[in-house]
């Protein structure tokens, strides 16, 4: 592959460059979202996690 390291660095240099120059606002927006978005994921497994049932249940089972 033709200057395969090359490309890579320079793609990852570009693309800290584009990350590096957005704006404050899209900063916030993105912050919001995935704090939304993580409270969404972790709130929605805590209450379906099969694994979670059944520790549950053994230990309602071990407590009698």
């Amino acid at each position: 592959m033709p200057g395969g390291l090359d490309s890579c660095a320079a793609r990852n240099d570009l693309l800290l460059y584009l990350i590096y120059n957005l704006p404050i606002e899209t900063w916030i927006r993105f912050v919001v979202w995935l704090i939304l978005g993580l409270a969404v994921y972790f709130g929605y497994s805590r209450g379906h996690s099969v694994l979670g049932k059944q520790l549950a249940e053994q230990a309602k089972q071990q407590g009698n």
